[in-house]
């Protein structure tokens, strides 16, 4: 007889999910989600900063190509601030459910 998703519980879990015996509860799981997004975000910031910088420099004057690169930088930062925002979200989540986020 196969089990559906209704009859697993917390002692069948790591059986059917072999990663989640490493989770105990939702704090341990996002603190390790948490940092790992964010180091994707600044890579991803630092990268596309980079892109725009160097669409800046080899635009040769043209106003296209200026606002295109302003537009890459820009979005670099909006990402960024997004992903901080989330951080904090995470945080005041975590403090108002009491949740020990150790990051």
């Amino acid at each position: 007889m196969t089990r559906t998703l209704a009859q697993i519980n917390a002692t069948t879990l790591p059986s059917y999910f072999p990663a989640a015996k490493n989770f105990g509860n939702i704090g341990s799981l996002t603190a390790v989600l948490v940092p790992t997004f964010m180091a994707i975000a600044a890579l991803t910031f630092l990268v596309m900063l980079f892109y725009g910088g160097f669409k800046i420099l080899t635009s040769q004057g043209e106003p296209e190509a200026i606002q295109s690169a302003r537009s890459t930088i820009t979005w670099g930062v909006v990402g960024l601030v997004v992903m901080v925002f989330a951080y904090m979200f995470v945080k005041l989540i975590g403090y108002i459910l009491q949740v020990p986020i150790p990051f």
